[in-house]
């Protein structure tokens, strides 16, 4: 019986110390220290460094063709420390059009917030500086 009330509480207290991430609806959450994510509107983070893997999407009118099309980014990978039991939202800036939005590929722009409303700091990482990155690690 103690091993079973043992188990419940290291299991409600790792859910107590975990931190949450919401994010503005252009972010797209691909996967959280490398594990893929559904579509949510809070996903769970552990304290300490997490990795996730976001692209931003957004619809853009066309005002040339009065069509609509989707703009994908390239994935980027975002990492930062989460304090237990914090709440973060990521947000990205507003683009106005298509061409604009495309300049999240090289360039992107991204704000990390608390539930404070302070800024945390965040390294944001192409597939190829991340590449590189773990590469130089295994040497």
């Amino acid at each position: 019986m103690k091993k079973i009330i043992a188990g419940f509480v290291i299991l409600f207290s790792s859910y107590a110390q975990a931190g949450s991430l919401s994010c503005s609806d252009e972010v797209e959450v691909m996967a959280v220290n490398g594990v893929g994510v559904e579509k949510s509107e809070s996903i769970k983070l552990k304290p300490g460094k997490n990795m996730i893997q976001i692209r931003y999407v957004e619809l853009f009118d066309d005002e040339y063709t009065d069509s609509s099309s989707w703009y994908r980014s390239k994935p980027a990978f975002v990492s930062f420390n989460v304090e237990s039991g914090d709440k973060y939202f990521l947000d990205v800036p507003e683009y106005s059009t298509l061409s604009d939005a495309e300049q999240f590929d090289t360039d992107p722009k991204i704000a990390l917030f608390n539930n404070a409303g302070d800024e945390k700091n965040v390294k944001v990482l192409s597939v190829s500086e991340l590449v590189n990155a773990l590469s130089l690690s295994l040497i």
